[in-house]
């Protein structure tokens, strides 16, 4: 019999907070090999808002339960498309990388990027990173795993943090360029 035809398929399910719907099939020969693969999928076609189109979500299978793979959230990382078409000429960006953990102990890197009206001084784009550093060790270490996933998918995050930023300078956009987990 051909190894191709030997291989079970397992139903790929998204994690809970996107109400455990299948994703895709994968093939396997057994329930060890499919532990640990990546899976890439757009956010809008879990939430089915037209507005998460330029964000992927990295889905890493965590186990299996019967046919079904369990995933859990590797890496969420907007279109490196979409981040060129936020920069334009007369506007500064400024760029975060923060090491955050949240309150049930969950380590992530979150990767920032705020583009200003204007043109912004040096000074202002340091006072811009130092304070999405700050806001943002202080908005996970208050918030647990899941709670902090949905607010980012929400981005209320992106909303809360753009308004803080305000203070320094006028803002266009603040998002979060891409968020790694573990």
């Amino acid at each position: 019999m051909e190894k191709w035809k030997q291989k079970k398929w397992f139903s790929v399910r998204t994690p809970g907070m996107f109400e455990d719907k299948v994703i895709c099939e994968i093939p396997a020969n057994d329930e060890k090999s499919i532990i640990g693969r990546k899976i890439k999928v757009a956010l809008n076609q879990l939430t089915g808002d037209p507005t998460h189109s330029f964000t992927n979500l990295t889905l890493v299978v965590k186990g299996v339960k019967g046919n079904n793979a369990v995933t859990d959230i590797a890496e969420v990382a907007l279109l490196q498309s979409y981040i060129k078409s936020l920069a334009r000429r007369g506007r500064s960006i400024a760029g975060a990388v923060v090491p955050v953990t949240t309150r049930d102990n969950t380590q992530m890197r979150v990767k920032l990027i705020a583009i200003t009206s204007m043109r912004a001084a040096n000074t202002k784009t340091r006072g811009i990173r130092k304070k999405m550093e700050e806001f943002t060790v202080a908005f996970f270490k208050e918030k647990e795993y899941s709670t902090a996933m949905r607010e980012i998918i929400e981005g209320k995050l992106q909303r809360e943090l753009n308004n803080t930023l305000r203070d320094i300078m006028p803002m266009n956009r603040v998002e979060v360029r891409k968020l790694e987990i573990g």
